[in-house]
């Protein structure tokens, strides 16, 4: 039986021994955020691109992004887990977390360089962060039982 003060995630962590339904809960609460932060810097991004926009505008942009990627995975090692599937959805949802929030950061040098080999290397370098994030959010969501929610910010 559980107290009554006790959060939804500590009923979670208590029904599921293994933490598993606690980081799926944790990844699905948070894709909202982190999906609508990803759209507003992608939104942002391309009209720097188009140089309709500088991109000293783009910094409270991938600020809050950062923000919502690392509180994330903050709260995701936080969870406790127990026996090998929930430990492998906590370190393929970390992974693809932190390969995100790296993405973003060379898309914004890529947005600020002025030498095309430089450009072309960071946007390279994105290009398999994200790669890699959606692989390992794949991984994650298999695990876990669902399609990974982070997968289209």
């Amino acid at each position: 039986m559980t107290r009554p003060t006790e959060s939804r995630a500590e009923k979670l962590q208590l029904t599921d021994g293994s933490g598993a339904a606690l980081i799926r809960h944790t990844v699905e609460r948070a894709s909202e955020d982190v999906q609508r932060r990803a759209k507003a810097f992608t939104t942002g991004y391309q009209r720097v691109v188009r140089q309709e926009q500088n991109v000293l505008d783009l910094e409270p942009l991938v600020d809050n992004l950062h923000v919502e990627l690392r509180a994330l995975s903050r709260s995701l090692k936080a969870i406790r887990t127990h026996g090998p599937k929930a430990r492998r959805a906590r370190r393929q949802s970390l992974r693809s977390v932190r390969k995100m929030d790296r993405a973003v950061t060379h898309l914004v040098r890529a947005a600020t360089e002025k030498r095309d080999a430089r450009l072309s290397s960071h946007l390279r370098e994105a290009q398999e962060l994200l790669d890699e994030a959606r692989r390992h959010g794949a991984s994650a969501g298999l695990i876990l039982g669902i399609p990974w929610p982070l997968s289209s910010a």
